[in-house]
């Protein structure tokens, strides 16, 4: 089966999440989104039809979302730090850090802080236009941006639908590799605000949360068996092999309750945390230095 076969359904499930978790202020609704979001979601089919398989992947605004909910207080020191003059070295790794900006500024956006939100749009629009991206891409969606810096909700909108139109540009360009890295930066910086997060730890959805990330490890790197491997292949295995390396020792059992509704338990000790923690800080650094 070719990437292209699963694309279009990946992309609207990307979408679906992005316009769950941005839709209103509701606790209890993200709570279940988060639940629901954690594995994958149909069954693959022969691929000689025309069929698709369906991936719980990571969305930018997932995590910023369960950490707006959690009641902690915004932590700009964890954002990817201001540098002038920040150039990557290949479209891989600007690719994978559109990933990590559009995170970035996902958790600005939701938690109210417009400069900060305006910083990190300029970026994202620096990278798009240094991946080359078609300006009706890159300027449609964007355009309003400014705009509407005191709604936050229009804000998620847009960031979700530019999401998934860059989606569509690389997989109309034959650059789907392209859209998985920017899935992979996603993951890293998902998982990074998720570990050091001031007193995130202390709260009751940490574990959901650790667990559910494993799982999207999986998928992610599932996603990577549907496309023709690249040179830069290489390294993306070695950033996300390690992270999944210090996973294993973490236990992540899924269950479905008599309402269907998945829950996830997560065991871990404090040393395999700890241990977590620092090969992805080491991972996400080395991301976007």
């Amino acid at each position: 089966m070719k990437f292209k076969e699963i694309a279009n359904t990946v992309c609207l499930f990307i979408i679906l999440l992005f316009i769950l978790s941005c839709g209103g202020d509701s606790k209890n609704n993200n709570e279940t989104i988060a639940n629901d979001s954690i594995s994958k979601s149909a069954v693959e089919k022969d691929s000689s039809s025309n069929s698709a398989a369906v991936f719980a992947i990571p969305a930018p605004l997932q995590i910023p979302t369960v950490l707006k909910n959690s009641n902690v207080t915004f932590s700009e020191k964890l954002l990817v730090p201001a540098k002038k003059n920040r150039t990557f070295s290949s479209d891989y790794f600007r690719a994978i850090n559109l990933g990590v900006y559009t995170t970035d500024l996902g958790y600005s956006t939701l938690f109210g802080q417009k400069q900060t939100t305006l910083n990190y749009y300029k970026e994202v629009n620096t990278l798009l236009n240094d991946l080359q991206i078609s300006a009706n891409v890159s300027s449609n969606q964007f355009k309003n941006f400014e705009k509407n810096l005191d709604n936050s909700d229009s804000l998620c909108t847009i960031i979700l639908k530019s999401f998934g139109q860059w989606q569509s540009y690389f997989q109309d360009n034959k650059r789907e590799e392209d859209g998985l890295y920017i899935l992979a930066g996603t993951y890293i910086e998902g998982l990074y605000l998720s570990l050091n997060h001031p007193t995130i730890q202390n709260k009751k959805e940490f574990g959901n949360l650790i667990g559910q990330q494993k799982l999207f490890l999986e998928n992610v790197l599932e996603l990577t068996n549907y496309m023709d491997k690249k040179p830069e292949f290489d390294d993306l295995y070695s950033k996300l092999g390690a992270i999944q390396l210090a996973y294993e020792p973490i236990a992540v059992v899924v269950k479905q309750d008599g309402s269907g509704n998945s829950n996830i338990i997560c065991s871990y000790t404090a040393k395999q945390l700890s241990d977590l923690i620092s090969v992805v800080n080491k991972v996400r650094n080395e991301t976007i230095k």
